[in-house]
């Protein structure tokens, strides 16, 4: 496991496990998502499974940048923070209100407001192609890991 960030608050949840993928998630899937030792996780009620996860991957829209560490990013299904982009190597210029990004995270605080540490941040604003895939990828990923077909490494 490799750590990126050192604020004491949350530095001991912002671990990347590079044995594991980070599993595709909509921002719901993180309101209700609760720690389980040393993993998160969430339900898929329809399926009565429980997804287990250490890190996430969003695609959205930029809103409410705060500064280019920090920003509100929206997708179909809700809003969360995304945090600590300053960990992030490479250009942060075109973090801007209404680009499309992924980000690919650690949850450190789930509710109404999820808050993900960014691990790697990608613009995808030039390619409406990534916007138009996306539910489906995310549905996909968690149909079949429902269906009870692992990530494992």
């Amino acid at each position: 496991m490799v750590c990126y960030h050192k604020q004491e608050e949350w530095s001991n949840k912002v671990c990347h496990d590079a044995t594991q993928p980070a599993v595709k998630v909509f921002a719901i899937n993180l309101q209700s998502a609760h720690e389980d030792g040393e993993t998160w996780q969430f339900d898929l009620e329809a399926y009565r499974k429980q997804i287990h996860f250490r890190t996430v991957w969003l695609q959205g829209f930029i809103e409410e940048v705060t500064d280019v560490n920090n920003f509100m990013l929206k997708d179909s299904t809700g809003s969360l923070k995304v945090f600590s982009c300053d960990c992030v190597p490479g250009d942060k210029s075109w973090i801007n209100d209404g680009a499309y990004c992924s980000v690919v995270g650690t949850l450190v605080r789930s509710g109404a407001v999820p808050e993900v540490a960014t691990l790697k941040l990608a613009d995808l604003s030039a390619n409406p192609a990534h916007r138009a895939l996306w539910g489906l990828e995310v549905r996909e990923l968690q149909l079949l890991l429902a269906c009870g077909v692992g990530l494992r490494a």
